[in-house]
């Protein structure tokens, strides 16, 4: 999992683009 914190925090907009799904598929439901 530290792996996956690291490219997060090098790759903001990934966070950004995960966000936006999970406001998409709780918007579905």
């Amino acid at each position: 999992q530290k792996m996956i914190i690291k490219t997060m925090y090098r790759n903001p907009e990934l966070i950004l683009n995960v966000v936006k799904l999970v406001v998409l598929i709780s918007s579905l439901q």
